[in-house]
């Protein structure tokens, strides 16, 4: 482990501000403290300020002499991080800070995700408010709200809050990239009756557990082939249930629609006189699974422990009906794309089970073609339909279509050439980003987006890497200088 501190990072205003945002909660559903210290932060500035009813907060900085006449470039990140915490962890997210580690290149958190997703952007931006010494045309800075789970705040961003021509959306995870598209989705929800009967005597409970995979972004991270902890349990229940009659009293896995879940479990029961070959089978099948994900998730383990007997079980009916389109869920990557090579085009992700009064099923759909995105979303509804499952859809955002021709596009890639002495990769990702949303109230913006090098977002292993920071920065105090004027 380095030696480096937070403080101690270049470049300096731009760590500070992040060491601050990690001090205040502001997982999704939870950005109001954020919102109400950066409107405050702004005030403190002498610059105007808005602060809407879903916590969007939009900033306005004047030019710096002699660059009035500029075009008007929003800065744009969102506020809220995912939350995902490892089995060790006891952070709570609504009240600890972010406990950030210097590690080498790296800065991580502690056993929980780090917020670098979308911090290290809306810290940019606060630093670009505040200096003094950086060359600009008028500014306006846009953070939003509610982005890793209903894009609420890009929903609510209406015609006349905004005036800028060229829009830097600052929410992406690889420096050497520039993104100019993204995948549209959709959310598919599943609910079942939870209809249960009384276990039979002369039976035995466990709690079946998956854990240690590495989880990840359902939309970056949906092409690695990595374990979804879901679909695992699902396939070992699923056999289980036509090979020894077990019966199921409850299933729970994932958290975030956002993020392929990392862990899941299931309590089960099965007849004293099959227990041993049930557990044999639980042995087998996890050495199987292991086998199988051994490059992607070496981590991965499924263990099995004696629990109580509950009082109740499921129907077998719905057990099996429910089971069986678990497994046959599409999940992972549907299609890929033809103009963009190597760009993933459709995608479904089995994102979260919980077991209540009902037993609930939250899956994603993303695609850059929005009637691929529908025909994702009907494949899944199809199969739990089928089954017996209550299906509706919600939270449907756009695309953004690419625009190669973007002035703006080419303003940066020169900007970088010059700067690295190298080309930066234009591109799309399958990722979804508020993009799309603002193009339909402000059609005539021109955006691209960039940002430092993150890995593993969503996820406790989320890092962002320190020298990438430095050269983001550098990018972006460049590229607002050279803005064109009107």
């Amino acid at each position: 482990m380095g030696t480096k501190t937070i403080m101690s990072l270049e470049p300096t205003l731009l760590w500070e501000y992040f060491s601050v945002i990690c001090q205040i909660p502001h997982v999704t559903g939870d950005e109001e403290q954020l919102a109400k210290h950066i409107e405050s932060f702004a005030k403190d500035l002498n610059l105007e300020v808005l602060r809407d009813e879903v916590n969007n907060i939009v900033i306005k900085k004047p030019a710096t002499p002699g660059l009035e006449d500029c075009k008007t470039v929003i800065l744009q990140a969102h506020l809220d991080m995912v939350g995902e915490k490892s089995a060790r962890s006891s952070h709570n997210f609504q009240q600890d800070p972010i406990e950030m580690v210097c590690d080498g290149d790296w800065v991580r958190a502690n056993e929980t995700t780090l917020g670098a997703d979308n911090g290290i952007g809306v810290a940019a931006a606060m630093a670009i408010l505040a200096s003094t010494d950086i060359e600009h045309g008028p500014l306006e800075v846009l953070f939003t709200t509610d982005e890793e789970q209903n894009y609420t705040g890009a929903y609510a961003v209406k015609a006349g809050m905004l005036s800028g021509e060229i829009m830097l959306n600052l929410d992406i995870e690889d420096d050497e990239l520039l993104i100019i598209g993204s995948a549209g989705g959709v959310n598919t929800l599943i609910e079942f009756p939870h209809t249960t009967i009384k276990p039979s005597e002369n039976t035995r409970a466990y709690q079946i557990l998956v854990d240690g995979l590495k989880g990840g972004h359902s939309g970056v991270d949906i092409h690695a082939g990595l374990g979804n902890a879901n679909k695992i349990l699902a396939q070992i229940l699923w056999q289980a249930t036509n090979r020894f009659d077990m019966a199921l009293s409850l299933i729970d896995g994932g958290n975030m629609f956002t993020a392929i879940p990392r862990t899941a479990f299931a309590n089960v029961v099965v007849s004293d006189a099959r227990h041993a070959e049930f557990l044999h089978y639980c042995i087998t099948v996890a050495k199987e699974f292991q086998n199988e994900f051994v490059e992607t998730d070496p981590e991965l383990t499924i263990t099995v422990n004696a629990i109580a007997m509950p009082e109740t079980i499921f129907d077998p009916e719905l057990q099996y009906n429910m089971l069986a389109a678990i497994v046959g869920c599409p999940n992972g990557v549907i299609s890929v794309s033809e103009e963009i090579p190597g760009l993933v085009e459709s995608s479904s992700n089995l994102a979260c089970i919980k077991t209540g009064s009902e037993i609930d099923i939250i899956t994603s759909q993303r695609s850059s073609v929005d009637s691929w995105r529908d025909a994702a979303k009907k494949m899944v509804a199809s199969v739990f339909r089928l089954a017996g499952g209550k299906v509706t859809h919600e939270h449907s955002y756009p695309g953004w279509t690419p625009n190669p021709s973007s002035k703006t596009v080419q303003l940066i890639g020169n900007v970088y050439e010059r700067l690295f002495d190298s080309k930066i990769t234009v591109t799309a990702i399958h990722a979804g980003l508020e993009c799309g949303l603002f193009l339909q109230e402000y059609p005539h913006l021109d955006i691209v987006s960039f940002g430092p090098t993150i890995k593993d977002p969503h996820s406790p292993n989320e890092r962002v890497s320190i020298s990438s920071v430095a050269k983001f920065w550098q990018l972006l105090v460049a590229v607002l200088a050279d803005i064109p004027r009107k």
